[in-house]
Formats: structure tokens, sequence, C-alpha cells
């Protein structure tokens, strides 16, 4: 019983270490192929668009994630902190990936795969999650 116990929590402290390590990797990835100057001034023209439907492009129904932006934009202001933009985007980027690997990790592991399988399959969908930095 102690045996399974101690597997089962040594499973979440390494899943959540490496959801961390992947999500710091794949955010920075991502800042560093478009450049915060892309982020900055292009994200923000965007994220309106997108708000408005007029963004041009077959993702702009998609528009939870930026609808939740402006929610955070909103939070930041309502509580006085001062921090560009650019920072929150980068932000919801991260959270985004964490919440991505943690799902991954989670439904590999209820999968029934092995352990060194569970976590090369969350690490191999690090890759795709650079890919979507074309749409921030």
């Amino acid at each position: 019983m102690l045996l399974n116990s101690t597997h089962k929590t040594s499973f979440w402290i390494v899943l959540i270490l490496a959801v961390i390590l992947l999500s710091i990797g794949t955010t920075s990835a991502q800042v560093d192929k478009l450049t915060v100057r892309f982020i900055k001034i292009h994200q923000e023209k965007v994220h309106m668009q997108m708000l408005e439907g007029v963004a041009g492009d077959p993702w702009q129904y998609r528009i939870l994630a930026d609808w939740l932006i402006g929610q955070w934009f909103g939070l930041i202001d309502e509580l006085g902190i001062s921090a560009p933009r650019v920072a929150v985007f980068i932000a919801f980027r991260f959270v985004q990936c964490l919440l991505i690997f943690f799902a991954t990790g989670v439904y590999y592991r209820n999968l029934g795969l092995s352990l060194p399988a569970r976590f090369e399959g969350t690490g191999c969908s690090s890759p795709c999650r650079w890919q979507a930095a074309e749409r921030w």
C-alpha cells in the first residue's frame, strides 16, 4: 500500500516538474521565434481584430483565448499592476502550455502507458506547441 502511494506521489511530482520545464522551454522557443517586438506590435492589433470578428484568418472564430486575455488585461488594470501587454500575452501562453502539458500527462497516464512512455509522449508534444507559435 505504501509503495503504491509513493509511486503515485512520485508520478505527480515528476509530472509537475516536467510540465513546468516543458512550458518554460516551449514558451521561450515561441517568443524567440516570433520576437518580443512582433508580439508587442502585431499581437495587440490581432487581439482586437479577433474580438471584433474582423481578423481575416480562419482562426478568428476561436476567440476564447483572446477573450480570456482581455479579462487578464482588465484584472491587471483593476489591481493597479503596471505590466506591459506583451507580458500578459507571454504569461497567458505559458499558462496555456502548462495546462496542455498537464492534461497530456494525465491523459497518457489514464491510457495505461508506462512512466517513460508518458513522459516521452508529453515531451513529444512540445514541438507541436512550437509550431503553434505561428498562431500566437
